[in-house]
């Protein structure tokens, strides 16, 4: 994995720090009877950005390196036999899957996540926001308008009201891209009205601890693919959420936390998210006579489904098949000799889509002896095996599939800031997959820290120009 990239999912990760992160939970506290008094101006500033007004004000408790890492670490002492079998196939999952390499230990990379890179975070079972630091600096007051926008959310619309909904819905990484992508919008925007000297001391401190931790992670062996499935609800989060308000206004962010989806295509591909497609139902795949169920039944997503084909393949043709994602269904099973295996059926938006996602699973099943396809209809199912030691990791190939990601949605974001989103949509699909656009990709891969070069980006830039024209005039 390039450690560039790695500082650079590390920085997402220290400036957006998640609303669930692994902590202990406690028994409520009683509201707070007021702000900190350090705290007021960030608090406007909040409310004002957002659009929404406090309810109460929250308590902030601000520690040392050591014991915020104490409590954000997962300790394993603490874990039961279901939590050691739940990470057990986790871990088989992601090697069938052909996303990690064999002898992956899941707890210790989010672990490793968790501890390199998060500076601070809300808890909403105590209404309280925990910082990394004694001192509010600029980079802990970013954060903290961060932590501040998930408690406005809370008391307005119950954060753990919505992650059991979602849980049951199987749809907590989509209620993590609104929350989060919200949350980043809401930062963002305040980073954009600091003054310029602490604009600089902002990037600076982003540069110099994005390095540090970059470093951390990379000693440790997170696989790329892990960083990416931590990362994509934050980074694709927030362009989802800044096409929305384009589309229409910052009414709709409110109206998403009162509905909010339940398929991660929602983040991978907003443009879903603005006609209601929320996925069709699938029934779960049967097993054969041998075959035992491992945990429950699941989805397996159009986010993974994109991952999983854009690790071995290309990630702009891997892009157009997850957005024909329909809906889908998993199961995880051992068969009698004891290997996991993950089965999934799924559906296209329409009969069409259905046809070009089998056509891609059928060619990533090819040459790998533990993996099948079946169709039925227009319906198509994938069972994949563990291969145990023999896994490999994709590594850079997983970077260039983020990298792609963000790239689509950030670039969509921006066109739709601009030029309304079907004008921008219509550039965007055709400037992606125009021959100009693979050395951008390519070079953000491998420094998504510095621009491409002139001569790099300079023909892309020049062809997505004409494209939109060319776009504005057939629509």
């Amino acid at each position: 994995m390039s450690g560039r990239w790695l500082r650079r999912a590390a920085l997402i990760t220290i400036v957006a720090a998640t609303v669930l992160a692994a902590v202990p939970a406690s028994p409520g506290l009683a509201a707070e009877a007021e702000w900190d008094s350090r705290l007021v101006p960030l608090v406007a500033q909040v409310e004002e950005l957002r659009g929404l007004e406090f309810e109460h004000p929250v308590a902030v408790e601000l520690l040392d390196d050591a014991e915020f890492e104490s409590r954000v670490a997962v300790d394993r002492g603490k874990l039961d036999e279901q939590d050691r079998a739940d990470l057990t196939r986790s871990e088989a999952q992601l090697r069938a899957m052909g996303l990690v390499a064999g002898g992956v230990d899941l707890l210790d990379s989010v672990s490793d996540l968790q501890q390199s890179g998060v500076l601070a975070y809300y808890d909403p079972k105590r209404e309280r926001i925990t910082v990394r630091g004694k001192a509010l600096d600029v980079a802990r007051r970013v954060t903290l308008v961060h932590e501040l926008t998930h408690a406005l959310q809370d008391q307005h619309f119950d954060l753990e009201s919505l992650q059991r909904a979602a849980r049951r819905a199987r749809g907590s990484a989509a209620l993590q891209a609104l929350v989060e992508g919200d949350a980043s919008r809401i930062e963002a925007e305040y980073v954009g009205e600091l003054s310029d000297g602490d604009r600089r001391k902002y990037d600076r401190w982003k540069l110099d601890t994005a390095s540090v931790v970059g470093g951390e992670l990379e000693g440790n062996s997170v696989p790329a693919a892990i960083v990416a499935i931590f990362q994509s609800p934050y980074v694709l989060g927030a362009p989802m959420l800044r096409i929305l308000v384009a589309d229409r206004d910052t009414d709709a962010v409110d109206e998403l936390f009162r509905h909010p989806p339940r398929a991660d295509v929602s983040y991978l591909e907003p443009r879903t998210l603005l006609d209601g497609f929320d996925g069709v139902d699938v029934a779960t795949p049967a097993l054969a006579d041998g075959e035992t169920q491992s945990g429950k039944p699941d989805v397996f997503g159009a986010f993974a489904l994109y991952l999983t084909l854009a690790a071995s393949g290309d990630p702009v043709r891997a892009l157009e098949v997850a957005d024909k994602w329909g809906g889908d269904a998993m199961v995880t099973f051992t068969r009698p000799d004891g290997t996991t295996c993950v089965r999934a059926t799924f559906a296209g938006r329409n009969d069409r889509a259905g046809a070009t996602i089998r056509q891609a699973l059928e060619g990533w099943v090819a040459g790998r002896p533990d993996a099948t396809v079946v169709a039925d209809g227009s319906r198509t199912t994938l069972t994949a095996c563990d291969p145990g030691a023999a896994a490999v990791d994709p590594g850079v190939a997983v970077d260039a599939a983020l990298v792609a990601a963000v790239l689509r949605s950030e670039l969509l974001a921006q066109g739709a800031e601009v030029v309304g989103l079907e004008a921008s949509a219509c550039s965007i699909d055709e400037a992606l997959a125009d021959p100009t656009f693979a050395p951008v990709l390519a070079a953000a891969a491998e420094d998504p820290d510095a621009l491409p070069d002139q001569s790099v980006l300079g023909p892309f830039q020049r062809r997505l120009a004409q494209i939109t024209v060319e776009c504005a005039a057939r629509n």
